[in-house]
């Protein structure tokens, strides 16, 4: 990754400050891309509850990693700054708190999108050093008392809709989850939000035992009609109908001398062969 070098004597300026931010960024960025590859939506938390008391969903915090520019405007300013830079980078954009997004109307399948965006906040009135008395400070740029945003930060906002909404400026839209909802219900009482494939298992999660254990022991006999629940992280099925054998005749002996054994039964047979339908056993395995 890219460092910012200084020497003793030196005069600083506030590039020194503001590249430090662009080579962290762009440095988190090729991590993301090392664990999940380029041009991947991967988000964590981000937990959807829909609401029993009202038509609205509670997202909660969690973070996204996507696609997006290294900085879509001016990064600082007022004379000094970076330009923009729309070097494709993945970005890690955040939401820290529990939000209430409305159900628009009842009746459809609705997804669950998060717009994400960055945003210049935290607006004051900084200090700005005088050139003609340096005794004095100034209230803003020019003494004006303006403010100015001192963070820049990657966030996002949600939106229940059936068709995606346009994507805000440099950002980026991304599904999260589907949401059945029957006409005319009041409340979303005992709903559930289906979780799209943008959640990827942690590094513990795949570590774990557990994971390793409903890959390779979550076979079901089935023995008459029934439902086979399939475990979210599953893409797949596989299903084998086997017949069973006929049975052995018994002996016809009636001596201890000569032959004892009866005849043999008939082999068990694949009714139909192996019915075999795998498309992909994991997700993003």
């Amino acid at each position: 990754m890219d460092r910012v070098i200084v020497y003793p004597g030196s005069v600083p300026v506030d590039t020194d400050i503001l590249r430090i931010g662009r080579y962290t960024k762009s440095a988190l960025g090729n991590i993301s891309d090392l664990v999940f590859g380029p041009n991947v939506k991967a988000a964590i938390g981000l937990s959807c509850t829909p609401s029993p008391d009202g038509l609205f969903v509670v997202m909660g915090p969690g973070a996204i990693n996507a696609p997006g520019p290294l900085d879509g405007t001016n990064f600082g300013g007022v004379g000094g700054g970076l330009p923009a830079d729309l070097s494709p980078v993945s970005v890690q954009y955040i939401n820290q708190s529990n939000v209430a997004v409305p159900v628009p109307t009842t009746g459809a399948a609705f997804t669950v999108y998060a717009l994400c965006s960055e945003q210049d906040v935290d607006a004051v009135t900084l200090p700005f050093y005088n050139i003609n008395n340096p005794s004095q400070t100034q209230a803003g740029p020019a003494n004006s008392g303006a403010m100015l945003p001192t963070r820049r930060s990657a966030v996002m906002t949600f939106s229940v809709a059936t068709t995606a909404p346009s994507a805000p400026s440099g950002g980026i839209i991304v599904p999260l989850y589907t949401l059945n909802i029957p006409s005319g219900v009041q409340n979303l009482r005992g709903l559930s939000a289906v979780p799209l494939d943008v959640f990827w298992p942690t590094i513990p999660q795949l570590a774990t035992k557990a994971l390793v254990a409903n890959v390779t022991q979550s076979t079901q006999f089935l023995s008459g009609n029934t439902s086979l629940p399939v475990p979210q992280w599953a893409s797949s099925v596989e299903l084998r109908v086997i017949g069973g054998g006929g049975g052995g005749a018994s002996s016809t002996a009636i001596t201890t001398s000569g032959s004892l054994s009866g005849s043999g039964g008939g082999a068990a047979v694949m009714l139909g062969g192996c019915i075999q339908l795998i498309l992909q056993l994991l997700r993003h395995l």
